[in-house]
């Protein structure tokens, strides 16, 4: 019995480390409009918003410039076509709207 004891004792605490992984935490992508702002049908495609590394967008106004999203839901560097986007419109401009969009920056002109 007691040559069993060190076996059991390892896979015991085996079992117990391996519960408490700590799952990794996934970054969140910028993507950038590249559409029409006035053009509802053009600010709920999806494909408008694309991965194109760093965007400056000038001082916050009304017209959609980047959106922020958990890369699990970009796909081929464009918003994944899944994502269900809904506009709301403001001062002749459309601003998107879902669940998967955590921010969103805005430029004039």
């Amino acid at each position: 019995m007691k040559k069993y004891i060190f076996g059991i004792i390892s896979v015991a605490l085996a079992v117990g480390f391996s519960a408490f992984t700590i799952p990794q935490k996934r970054a969140n992508t910028t993507l950038t409009f590249v559409g029409d702002a006035t053009n509802q049908t053009s600010v709920q495609t999806n494909g408008n918003y694309q991965d194109l590394g760093s965007t400056s967008c000038a001082t916050p106004q009304d017209r959609i410039c980047t959106i922020t999203v958990d890369e699990a839901n970009v796909v081929n560097g464009s918003l994944d076509p899944n994502v269900t986007i809904t506009t709301s419109e403001q001062n002749g401009f459309y601003k998107p709207s879902a669940p998967e969009i955590l921010s969103q920056a805005y430029k004039s002109n």
